[in-house]
């Protein structure tokens, strides 16, 4: 019937009122418990469910324009209708549509800022998730090159170019925090970012891995410890002939004798001179095998650092120290420009500008009075 119809049009606005009153209660309640409430962060919102709070403030407009006419309707409607009635909808319903206009005003601010958000994760997430393949790819790329260099050469070569690409590495990583930082915490993008980072040490420590092993290979090919060491054994004899050298080109004593031996006796000077630190170059290449592997285990302790979990995520977060003042400033930014727009309605504006002018003056009297820096010597 028609009454059964009407009962249940009105029963439906009734109800959608009231969820929507609810689901902005409930996003008022997270702004006023968030633990950094009392200076105007609603951090709290970023990680709850506001799917129907957030639908309902995005149509708001349209449906706040339309909803007095849909009461008035239906209150026109029940007095032609049912003139004897006396259940007329209007009164609850108006309450009703004002408790839940009080209840969006209140929150509307916060969720325009949190619906922009989370508008953007999506996109941002994306463009993250780009940056990090970019990385990977390029890591990958260099591993399989540097797996396929045979020539010692080359690898040298080679290495030489990746040492000059990580300043360039390292500013692509900073423009990849800067990605997601916005984004955190979020423990999908510390998987994004843990991945990319265990990559690249993988890939330096592989570059540092293969010359290392590429010049243990020439050194023993080379054979040269064998020929230090005999170099080791005779080099007091060495010395000892140098000094009685010296001996003998010392004995003369005219002048064309002299003009004979004296090169050769500064020759002999010069070898006697530079022969310590010879020995010294000389003691370090004949032991270089026996330091390697003494060494070698430390570099395996350093390598199992490198890849804990404990290093990875401080690779992680060194670029996040300033993340919760950075997003605190953030969201005071968007508190004062929701403030400036309020009050640019009315002529309040104007006393801002000319707060800011005021300012402004105080400012350039203090610099004249004291001058700069520079002018102080500091």
């Amino acid at each position: 019937s028609g009454y059964q119809q009407f009962v249940e049009q009105c029963a439906s606005l009734y109800k959608d009122l009231a969820l929507r009153k609810a689901a902005f209660k409930f996003v008022s309640t997270l702004i006023t418990s968030s633990p950094d409430a009392a200076n105007g962060v609603a951090s709290n919102i970023r990680y709850a469910n506001l799917g129907k709070a957030i639908e309902y403030h995005d149509g708001w407009a349209a449906f706040d324009s339309a909803l007095d006419k849909k009461i008035a309707d239906f209150a026109a409607f029940y007095k032609i209708n049912f003139p004897k009635g006396d259940v007329n909808p209007e009164s609850s319903l108006t309450t009703l549509a004002e408790e839940v206009r009080d209840a969006h005003s209140t929150v509307a601010g916060a969720l325009t800022r949190e619906s922009s958000r989370r508008n953007n994760h999506a996109s941002n997430m994306q463009e993250l998730r780009d940056s990090q393949s970019k990385i990977m790819l390029w890591c990958r790329q260099q591993r399989s090159t540097m797996e396929n260099l045979k020539e010692a050469g080359q690898i040298q070569e080679y290495t030489n170019s990746f040492q000059s690409n990580i300043t360039v590495m390292e500013t692509n990583f900073l423009v990849l925090m800067e990605l997601a930082e916005p984004l955190l915490p979020n423990k999908e993008v510390n998987k994004i970012l843990e991945d990319a980072i265990e990559l690249w040490l993988s890939l330096q420590v592989f570059a540092f891995e293969k010359l290392n092993a590429t010049i243990m290979e020439q050194h023993e090919a080379s054979n040269i410890e064998a020929d230090l060491n005999r170099w080791l054994e005779h080099e007091g004899n060495v010395v000892s002939f140098l000094n009685k050298a010296r001996e003998v080109l010392s004995m003369p004593v005219d002048d064309e004798s002299k003009e004979v031996t004296q090169p050769i006796l500064e020759n002999c000077d010069k070898l006697l001179a530079d022969i310590e630190s010879f020995s010294i170059i000389v003691g370090h290449l004949s032991s270089f095998t026996l330091r390697e592997a003494n060494l070698k285990e430390y570099h395996d302790a350093i390598r199992r650092t490198i890849f804990s979990k404990l290093t990875l995520t401080t690779q992680v977060y060194n670029g996040q120290f300033s993340f919760p003042r950075k997003q605190e400033y953030m969201d005071r930014l968007a508190e004062l420009n929701d403030w400036v727009d309020c009050k640019s309605q009315n002529g309040a504006w104007k006393q801002l500008l000319q707060r800011v002018d005021h300012m402004k003056t105080l400012i350039e009297e203090n610099k004249s009075m004291h001058g700069t820096a520079e002018e102080r010597g500091y």
